[in-house]
């Protein structure tokens, strides 16, 4: 998810983070901050969606680009890493 002030060509994930790269210019620095987040098994798949909308929209409120990467590890243990 993007900011509404950002360049359009960062939907595509490969060009933002070549971007953010190009921006960067010590070798040790941090290119993103990583928030992992166990998902409640009690909510649906839908409702899991809605949750990390709402996150994203609160990362973005600060105007910073969000890549959202749920992944199901177990059947019962659902993680996502939120890039920001």
């Amino acid at each position: 998810m993007l900011p509404t002030n950002a360049p359009t060509e960062w939907s595509d994930r490969e060009k933002l983070w070549n971007a953010v790269e190009e921006a960067e210019k010590t070798k040790d620095s941090r290119l993103a901050r990583e928030f992992v987040a166990a998902l409640p098994i009690e909510l649906s798949q839908d409702e899991w969606i809605d949750l990390l909308a709402d996150i994203s929209v609160i990362i973005l409120y600060q105007k910073v680009c969000t890549l959202i990467l749920p992944y199901m590890i177990r059947t019962d243990i659902t993680l996502t890493h939120i890039l920001f």
